[in-house]
């Protein structure tokens, strides 16, 4: 099981410590993460909300264009296409091996959230609720391109 050991932030730098048994052997995973500047929902910047689960929610930020989930303390800031990348990081993970089997390896899942520096350390049930989270967020920004696709090609001059 993962403990989370200690975390230090600073103004420049995140450490965390994380304790996971891998193959049955105890290994303390040390952390180092670049804190980069994440558009916070009380900012000033436009956020439109695009999904929120009971685990977390997603955002849009239209002046900078990206998407912002905020999953449980952590809240990460990606471009579409590392958005997309991220998605199929997390879908690629085998849900059943997880459940299955009994080995200590298999009861977290590490992803990191391409050029960030941010790694999730993933429960079975936390990687299901990202996995939903991360799906209601696809599924709305679809929408909004088939609406917009469907809206604006419909009027001819």
């Amino acid at each position: 099981m993962k403990t989370n050991l200690f975390r230090i932030v600073s103004n420049k730098l995140d450490i965390s410590a994380i304790q996971l048994y891998f193959y049955g052997v105890k290994c303390i995973v040390i952390c180092f993460s670049p804190i980069s500047f994440v558009p916070s929902v009380s900012n000033t910047l436009p956020l439109t909300e695009l999904f929120a689960s009971s685990k977390g929610a997603t955002y849009q930020c239209d002046t900078t264009n990206r998407i912002i989930i905020q999953f449980g303390e952590a809240r990460v800031s990606l471009r579409i296409s590392d958005f997309l990348t991220f998605k199929k990081r997390v879908d690629s993970v085998d849900i059943h091996t997880m459940i299955f089997n009994t080995d200590d390896a298999y009861d977290v899942e590490i992803i990191d959230a391409p050029r960030t520096g941010h790694l999730f350390v993933l429960s079975l049930c936390d990687l299901i609720a990202l996995r939903d989270l991360l799906a209601g967020t696809r599924f709305v920004l679809d929408l909004n391109t088939l609406l917009n696709e469907r809206i604006y090609s419909s009027v001819v001059y």
